[in-house]
């Protein structure tokens, strides 16, 4: 809304999402095309660097490694994880801690009016937490992220300069 209203006022031109991205050879600014291809790409990233890393281990000679040790370790299975319920106290202090923003993730609620509304939704938040813990799932919804991907360095139509980026 506010960018149309400031386009019409001459204040701020509207900002060009528009990406271009280079796709085998073809550069493409179709938004479904290059949203697929940077979910593929950022979806393979750690995959890529697990692989990497293997690699590189299995050349080291040194056992003392914590690299080596770390994943001896964590081959095994953890039997399990028990975590404790949190308090409407903790809840509170960790928005309190949040930084005052009016930019917002995928949920639409910013930072600043997180905290301006916290008194009202305090004890829902604190039960859906327990619930999670309680039952061990993770509401579908909350699984959601939006991506946007700033350009690291270098040319803008090459995907490997960009960063993955959660909002």
């Amino acid at each position: 809304m506010w960018n149309i209203i400031n386009e019409n006022i001459n204040e701020k031109p509207l900002r060009n999402d528009t990406i271009f991205i280079n796709i085998n050879g073809t550069i493409t600014h179709n938004s479904q095309v290059t949203a697929e291809t940077f979910n593929t790409y950022f979806s393979t990233v750690a995959q890529h660097i697990h692989t990497e890393n293997s690699e590189n281990l299995h050349s080291v000679v040194n056992e003392n490694n914590p690299l080596n040790f770390l994943c001896d370790v964590f081959k095994q299975l953890i039997q399990s994880i028990k975590l404790k319920f949190v308090s409407t106290k903790e809840i509170e202090d960790v928005i309190s801690s949040l930084k005052m923003k009016d930019s917002h993730g995928y949920n639409g609620i910013s930072t600043k009016v997180l905290k301006q509304i916290i008194p009202y939704i305090l004890t829902p938040l604190t039960y859906i937490f327990n619930l999670m813990i309680s039952t061990g799932i993770f509401p579908t919804r909350m699984k959601f992220v939006e991506i946007k991907p700033p350009c690291k360095r270098g040319e803008m139509a090459n995907i490997f300069n960009f960063r993955h980026f959660s909002c």
